[in-house]
């Protein structure tokens, strides 16, 4: 299960604003599951067709871990255990008030317990996806399609 929440977490000098988006990943299965490869792609729609806007360039994210120094790396893999619940925090940045199209993606596949060690199942990994339409709310800003990411 993939719970998506957003929120407007302040406005830069600009209008633009500052995007918070948190993606809540739980197992409700009966075995362990491996989660990877945690994305986030965000494009922007369109006020006139609400469709994403040929013309802007979508805004590809990708998980990030914090290390003890305050670097960011990419995190490893994750293995959830039944019932177990993890939360990946995305920065988004700056946006142009309007409507955008937010698609987590994860890959995951299911895990076995043999002598107290997770071993890979032989099910399929599955690629998991969640979509929202969200709104950054604000006075629409006079720039070309492609500044609105």
């Amino acid at each position: 299960m993939i719970d998506l929440t957003w929120e407007t977490a302040g406005v830069a000098a600009d209008g633009k604003r500052f995007i918070s988006m948190h993606a809540k990943l739980r197992n409700d299965g009966k075995r362990p599951v491996k989660f990877q490869d945690a994305k986030v792609l965000v494009s922007w729609l369109s006020p006139q067709s609400g469709q994403p806007d040929p013309d802007a360039k979508p805004l590809h994210l990708g998980a990030k871990l914090l290390e003890d120094d305050g670097t960011l790396s990419d995190p490893p893999a994750r293995i959830l255990r039944s019932g177990q619940m993890r939360t990946i925090a995305f920065l988004i940045p700056t946006l142009t008030p309007g409507n955008y199209i937010v698609q987590l993606q994860a890959v995951y596949g299911g895990m076995g317990l043999k002598e107290g060690k997770f071993e890979r199942s032989n099910d399929e990994e599955v690629i998991a996806i969640e979509q929202h339409v969200v709104n950054v709310p604000g006075e629409p800003l006079n720039k070309k399609s492609n500044d609105k990411i």
